[in-house]
């Protein structure tokens, strides 16, 4: 079992321990709160994924040619997991983070390949 170390990146953190791929990562702040905002930005993380593709990156990950990476509030992870699947299909690879390093942390992952 892998464990985080604390340290000033909480990404890294997660992403030590997601088991999602790390060659591409990109983060994207915060998630809209919107469902329809969420929605049309990862309509348009969805089409750089797919340029990045295209161009022969050769490289295939979580969200096409990279791995995105995103804080949520845990009032709406629900719903924007659910948005994760609508723009990105249901084989989307997921993982949630919550309280790394902490004495409750939490780490799900969901393997769909």
């Amino acid at each position: 079992q892998v464990q985080p170390l604390p340290g000033p990146c909480s990404i890294a953190a997660a992403m030590s321990v997601s088991g999602l791929p790390t060659t591409k990562l990109l983060f994207d702040g915060y998630l809209p709160a919107l469902r329809s905002v969420r929605l049309q930005r990862f309509q348009l993380l969805g089409s750089l994924a797919e340029a990045d593709d295209s161009a022969g990156a050769g490289v295939s990950s979580a969200v096409g040619a990279f791995t995105l990476a995103a804080f949520c509030d845990g009032a709406g992870l629900g719903d924007a997991l659910e948005d994760v699947e609508k723009a990105f299909g249901s084989q989307a690879q997921t993982c949630v983070a919550k309280d790394l390093s902490m004495p409750h942390e939490r780490v799900l992952t969901d393997r769909k390949s």
